[in-house]
């Protein structure tokens, strides 16, 4: 979260083009790394059948942030966009110092005990199951990531709205996500796993056609 926020900072004030890209790179790779630690965190912490409503929960708190923090950003760039970098900048030094500070350090895993386990990237590539789950994800994640990149064109320069209406769009969707993530992962949580993933795919690109 530090790296983000000196990556996010950085990248306001370039203007070449390849240090855009380099530094929009790293703001992306900096910015996304907590989450598989935050997902083997919960793992770690709560008993496995109490795990979909943690994560469920978890997600439910990102979608109240993000919800508040859209509607937010989209104010400030209508007025100046140095402070929606500035405010990004301050929330992941603020995530920053809480994880270091008051989340707890689980168990780590040596790598005797992960070769007693079955661990490391050659297991995970001889998975033929979880690589199909794994480009399935990855083609989800192109779609989710549209609204990072070409709504936000969509609505400005096709639609000729003002950035703070794209604000609240996203503030729109987390609202209903806040809404109903709980409840639907409390049906889906009881029914085959695979099933859901499929229809979960199915959804998302219906939704973005």
């Amino acid at each position: 979260m530090f790296g983000s926020a000196g990556s996010v900072l950085a990248l306001y004030a370039v203007h070449a083009y390849p240090a855009i890209v380099a530094l929009a790179f790293g703001a992306g790779i900096t910015g996304e790394t907590f989450r598989p630690a935050g997902r083997a965190l919960i793992a770690d912490l709560v008993p496995e059948g109490a795990r979909v409503t943690a994560y469920a929960a978890s997600r439910f708190a990102g979608s109240i942030g993000l919800a508040s923090g859209s509607a937010l950003a989209g104010f400030l760039a209508n007025h100046s966009f140095l402070w929606v970098f500035i405010s990004d900048a301050a929330t992941s030094v603020a995530f920053g110092v809480i994880a270091l500070s008051l989340l707890p350090e689980t168990t780590k895993v040596t790598r005797e005990q992960e070769g007693k386990l079955g661990g490391g990237y050659r297991s995970m590539l001889a998975d033929r199951a979880f690589l199909l789950f794994l480009l399935g994800s990855a083609m989800i994640g192109f779609i989710f990531l549209q609204t990072n990149a070409t709504l936000p064109l969509h609505v400005t320069r096709i639609a000729h709205l003002p950035i703070s209406d794209y604000g609240l769009m996203l503030s729109m969707n987390s609202v209903l996500v806040a809404c109903f993530e709980l409840p639907i992962s409390a049906w889906t949580m009881h029914r085959p796993a695979k099933a859901m993933i499929a229809l979960g795919f199915v959804l998302s690109g219906w939704g973005s056609d």
